[in-house]
């Protein structure tokens, strides 16, 4: 009975260390309900996202990798959908069905650590993407005749596989450092339960200072730069070659037969020129509002710690996340129709594969 009493007070005492001073203040109805209604929203869309970023995968798989831009747009995709699937579980960890279940979690401890550390890992991830996809166009109206070389297939592997490793191993290694997973028994329901502990020593908080310094700088930041930057090149550049191609239609010419032929093969190589700068700068330009969000948010808890999920204002970082959130979900949705809307090819295959499915579902 004496030990009983102890794992009581033990669980209970760990409870409180580890809800924020601000989750035990604000933890109104309303705002729990506001969680739960987001999360009922965010699901369906997290469903669609996933189901629309495959077919984008599986559409440039059917087209081939001959193009480098294809295997970034398909990193970009992937990237998404697993930045998807932890937004996905970061949600029903907000549903009151999976803390009234049987499933021995602490849902509201777990879902930092498990979830919402991991779809920012993502989140950031797909921003570099972004950016090295609006470099590699970039460089493609820069240095059209030397592009080939510039930017081949393994190059990009190669970069793609280096943003993984540069921004998810050390903040990935940083988040289960932060926190340590551990059972405790649970009086109201007599049972184990697994739950996280927040390591709030002197270690652990620079830690976490030097994770969101980390994600602001590095992860945000330059990312976002790099975007504005090839973005404005981008956009310059289009500008440019519409206003030529304007004053070069407008010119008579004395000149038929292969010249004519040779003036269509340009024109159709120009227009797929146009057509994948008008994709990369539409992607750009979401990820540039996110991105701004994305570091205002981190530069806000680098700047007052107190902003961060494991401190007194942890609902407000909750509230602002979830609106952030909402329009992520809004880009990755929305990147299928992009590519059908602009890409002639994507949008042939994808109707090929489509019509195929049918025929033989």
């Amino acid at each position: 009975m004496e030990n009983n009493s102890c794992c009581q007070i033990a669980f209970f005492s760990q409870n409180l260390s580890e809800l924020p001073t601000g989750s035990k203040d604000m933890s109104s109805k309303s705002f729990s309900l506001f969680l739960e209604t987001i999360s009922y929203i965010i699901i369906p869309f997290c469903a669609s996202g996933i189901f629309g970023n495959i077919l984008v995968v599986i559409t440039y798989s059917k087209m081939g990798f001959s193009d480098s831009i294809n295997i970034s747009y398909s990193a970009l995709a992937i990237t998404d959908i697993l930045g998807l699937l932890f937004l996905t579980w970061t949600a029903i960890c907000f549903i009151p069905a999976l803390s009234n279940s049987d499933i021995p979690l602490v849902a509201n401890h777990l879902v930092n650590p498990t979830g919402g550390a991991i779809y920012d890992i993502f989140n950031g991830i797909a921003a570099w993407v972004t950016a090295y996809i609006s470099l590699e166009r970039c460089l493609c109206v820069v240095f059209p005749l030397k592009i080939k070389i510039i930017v081949t297939r393994k190059k990009t592997l190669f970069v793609i596989l280096t943003i993984y490793a540069f921004i998810g191993v050390p903040l990935l290694c940083a988040n289960f450092l932060l926190h340590q997973f551990e059972s405790i028994f649970d009086p109201e329901r007599n049972r184990t339960v697994v739950t996280v502990k927040y390591h709030h020593d002197s270690v652990g908080n620079a830690l976490y200072s030097f994770v969101y310094f980390y994600k602001f700088a590095i992860s945000n930041l330059t990312s976002l730069v790099i975007i504005l930057i090839c973005s404005s090149v981008l956009a310059i550049h289009l500008r440019r070659s519409a206003s030529f191609r304007l004053k070069a239609s407008a010119q008579p010419t004395n000149q038929m037969g292969s010249s004519l032929s040779c003036d269509h093969r340009t024109r159709r190589k120009y227009l797929s020129d146009m057509r994948v700068s008008k994709i990369v700068l539409t992607i750009a330009s979401v990820s540039i509002l996110l991105g701004c969000l994305n570091a205002t948010r981190t530069l806000t808890a680098v700047l007052w710690p107190d902003f961060r999920p494991t401190r007194d204002y942890s609902d407000i970082f909750r509230f602002v996340s979830k609106l952030i959130s909402l329009l992520y979900l809004v880009n990755t949705n929305v990147n299928l129709f992009i590519y059908y809307k602009m890409g002639t090819k994507f949008r042939r295959t994808l109707r090929q594969i489509l019509r195929f499915d049918l025929l033989t579902g």
